[in-house]
């Protein structure tokens, strides 16, 4: 038995290996390393060896197991674990580990790298490889190129966001090919599951676990484009920087990232992966059916999104606007925020026949947003990102895209998103379906305001104005329901054109028509939307809210529906459908006008104005069509 133990071992770390078949790929998980290398089991492997060995053996377990196990492993893979001893003489340990090899100035003397050792000095003096009757040139080479390689696994610890890994490094997927692949212009995010043993799960993030508890991981590799090196490298490390502060911000609805590494010269950031998608996956099927309790979940992510943006947005109260000596956290501003950016996670509290539904949503590509060092009412100095998804941009952007943009950019963005997850939760899927339809013309999606090229007036998009007008009527949201002052704040603080100061609350009345000037010089008359002062119950804001606001208004909402000061909604009123083609509110005159509208728009020839009617069903149907 004991003459057979150095190739049980060898046995052992071959079906302890994952992905064996592919020598690329083949690496031995840290768990199995420990279970096969301890000092009795490195004892009777050099048992084998003690006539060959200058070194006392126990001596030699002892070094193994505490400074040298993957060098061990790697010396029984090549099968001359006996050289052991001329590494534990060189004071070579696993630390040095991998090298790299090559022919120095003298014939023979082979002058060592290690990739990893925290000095900058990689050069090894110390080592056995020009040893020549041990180590032939063949033996260097397969050291060097296959037999460290599999014992090299990393461990993401939660301590450490940043590595730097050869390029040869294996990474501990348990997969040959990624499980899911999406390419965009700057990044390929790809779907893996990795090995247990090579990361620490912080609790938090709400890490998707397989059947064997292996955490499944978004890898997301950087492209460099059309970016200089020197470009790209600013780009990613502005990027490493917001991850690491969004890291330290621990907010239960912005994503965290588990770590960036660079893996020679490519860069790479690892995510928690989304077990359910986007939220614009969730609202491809219907909610379930409206109780207090699903609606309490719908306001609380609601609340914890307008939070998370807060926390983006705005640096601690008791920082004074224009002090000298400015809190030097720094604040961002998303740019992209739209429903495939909002990533739904598996909420571990839930039972399992709630779970899909009443997922905790997180805000994912903050990444990319750049810092503000200073709180200005506009941004005139600098801050550009990548644009984002037009349905979702405010009027501020129209007149010059390559203008800087406000913080409020981002809360426009959340009125969008907001009013459509009210879509949904009062009228389905279809319902959301259909209001995008609204929103297309020959097939492109608009924005949601509209400005006339004549007046230079910002207003509502007249398809949102139809499906606003529409819930307002809808007998499940009447005034002091928590329904009914979610679409007031979204209207009254958040799609709302005039980016004015944040912080001048005025009035219960709705702001009249005002004039504002954009950066570009144009000026630019805005007009709010169409919802009367005696329907509305919240103050009024000189223009769009700052995120702080946005976040107390929906804390508001929601501790007054949990302590029924006001309902969820009224719950003994019938469900309705959208509106119909043309709203609800139509005279003749109207409905003429929006005949040929949509006749204009339409690929078919002959449509008739009245049959058109009869694609959207209404419940609400005026007595004039009745």
């Amino acid at each position: 038995m004991e003459d057979s133990w150095p190739e049980s071992l060898l046995d052992g770390i071959y079906s302890g290996m994952v992905l064996s078949e592919d020598p690329n790929l083949q690496f031995v998980p840290n768990g199995v390393l420990d279970e096969l290398v301890y000092e009795d089991a490195v004892k009777r492997v050099l048992e084998k060896h003690r006539s060959r060995l200058k070194t006392d053996i126990s001596t030699l377990a002892r070094f193994v197991c505490s400074r040298a196990k993957r060098l061990f492993a790697t010396l029984v893979f090549a099968e001359v674990e006996h050289l052991i001893d001329h590494f534990y003489e060189h004071e070579f340990e696993d630390e040095k580990l991998p090298v790299s090899l090559k022919v120095g100035t003298e014939k023979a003397i082979w002058k060592v790298e290690a990739s990893l050792l925290k000095d900058k000095n990689k050069i090894i003096d110390a080592h056995p490889f020009n040893d020549q009757k041990s180590w032939t040139r063949r033996k260097v080479a397969d050291f060097q190129n296959s037999y460290q390689w599999p014992f090299l696994c990393p461990v993401f610890v939660k301590d450490q966001f940043e590595y730097q890994f050869h390029e040869r490094f294996r990474m501990p997927f348990l997969d040959e090919e990624s499980r899911s692949y999406k390419d965009s212009m700057f990044s390929i995010v790809e779907e893996w599951r990795i090995h247990r043993d090579h990361i620490e799960i912080d609790e938090s993030m709400n890490m998707s676990l397989d059947f064997e508890d292996h955490p499944r991981v978004a890898v997301k590799s950087l492209k460099k484009a059309s970016w200089s090196d020197a470009d790209f490298e600013d780009v990613v490390r502005a990027e490493v920087r917001n991850l690491e502060m969004l890291k330290n911000m621990n907010h239960s609805h912005l994503i965290s990232a588990i770590t960036y590494y660079k893996r020679g010269k490519k860069h790479y950031i690892m995510f928690p992966w989304a077990g359910q998608g986007s939220l614009s996956k969730l609202w491809e099927k219907d909610p379930p059916a409206l109780d207090p309790r699903y609606l309490k979940w719908f306001f609380t992510q609601l609340c914890g999104l307008s939070e998370a943006i807060a926390k983006l947005h705005h640096q601690p109260d008791d920082t004074p606007f224009g002090s000298p000596q400015p809190n030097t956290e720094r604040s961002l501003r998303h740019g992209d925020l739209k429903p495939e950016n909002i990533l739904c996670f598996e909420n571990s509290a839930e039972p399992s026949d709630r779970k899909t539904h009443q997922c905790i949503l997180k805000i994912t590509d903050v990444g990319l947003s750049k810092p503000h060092d200073r709180v200005t009412q506009m941004r005139i100095t600098g801050t550009r990102t990548m644009a984002g998804t037009i349905m979702y941009e405010p009027p501020e952007v129209e007149p010059d895209k390559d203008k800087p943009r406000s913080r409020r950019y981002d809360i426009w963005s959340m009125g969008c998103i907001y009013l459509e997850f009210l879509i949904w939760i009062l009228y389905g899927a279809k319902g959301l379906t259909r209001f995008n339809q609204d929103l297309s013309v020959l097939g492109t999606t608009t924005r949601f305001y509209h400005i006339d090229e004549k007046t230079k007036t910002a207003q509502l998009n007249k398809d949102v104005q139809k499906w606003i007008d529409h819930i307002k009527q809808d007998p499940r949201c009447p005034e002091n329901t928590a329904l009914r002052r979610l679409l007031e704040l979204i209207i009254e603080g958040l799609l709302v054109p005039n980016v004015h100061n944040p912080g001048v609350k005025r009035t219960r009345t709705l702001r009249p028509d005002a004039e504002f000037t954009t950066p570009s010089g144009l000026s630019i008359t805005v007009r709010s939307a169409t919802f009367r002062p005696e329907d509305t119950g919240i103050q009024s804001y000189g223009g769009r809210l700052a995120a702080n606001d946005m976040y107390e208004e929906m804390k508001e909402i929601l501790n007054d529906a949990i302590s029924s000061e006001i309902e969820w909604m009224k719950w003994d009123a019938p469900t309705q459908q959208g509106p119909g083609l043309f709203g609800n509110q139509l005279d003749p005159s109207n409905i003429v006008k929006q005949g040929f509208r949509n006749r204009e728009h339409s690929n078919a020839t002959g449509i008739e104005l009245f049959s058109s009617l009869t694609i959207y069903p209404s419940r609400s149907i005026p007595p004039i069509l009745s």
